[in-house]
C-alpha cells in the first residue's frame, strides 16, 4: 500500500490515469446478498488510482427485481 493511502485514504477511481470509457473508470458490484425483506444489497469496489488495490467505494440498495417465480 502507498503511503499516501495509508495516511489519507485511497484516491478515487475517477483519478486514474487508465480510464474506461467515458472517461471514467469502471467500479464492479459485488454479487447481490437478499435479505429477510427481499431487499438486495451490494458492495460497490473500485481501483484505488495511486496503489491500484481494489478498496470499497460503498455499498447500495438495488431495486426490487421483477422477475417472478
Amino acid at each position: 500500500m502507498n503511503i499516501l493511502c495509508y495516511v489519507f485514504g485511497h484516491k478515487a477511481p475517477q483519478y486514474a490515469h487508465n480510464k474506461g470509457w467515458g472517461g471514467y473508470e469502471y467500479c464492479h458490484l459485488s454479487t447481490p446478498y437478499i435479505d429477510n425483506i427481499k431487499r438486495q444489497h451490494v458492495i460497490i469496489t473500485g481501483l484505488c488510482a495511486r496503489c491500484e488495490k481494489r478498496f470499497t467505494v460503498g455499498q447500495a440498495h438495488l431495486p426490487p427485481n421483477r422477475i417472478t417465480k
